[in-house]
């Protein structure tokens, strides 16, 4: 971010369905981060795959330094279908 720009975002709901052979993640927030939304996809995939406790999420977020994570999943296999305003 830009010296003095907060890089703080709310995400507002997050959600993981099935469609077909697809595994979709849909997320809303005011804003977003470069690489935020990948860096979301990580740390549950992570979590899923049990690399990561569900319980470390927390602090990993409270922490406000996504270095804490595993960094962002591959752009590979993810495609951004809709943004609104």
């Amino acid at each position: 971010a830009a010296p003095g720009r907060s890089t703080m975002r709310t995400v507002t709901a997050a959600s993981w369905r099935t469609e077909g052979e697809l595994t979709v993640f849909r997320v809303e927030a005011s804003s977003f981060c470069h690489q935020m939304v990948r860096s979301l996809v990580a740390l549950c995939v992570d979590v899923g795959r049990g690399k990561l406790a569900e319980v470390e999420v927390p602090a990993i977020f409270d922490a406000r330094d996504r270095r804490g994570g595993n960094g962002a999943a591959p752009a590979c296999g993810l495609t951004l279908v809709r943004v609104e305003y």
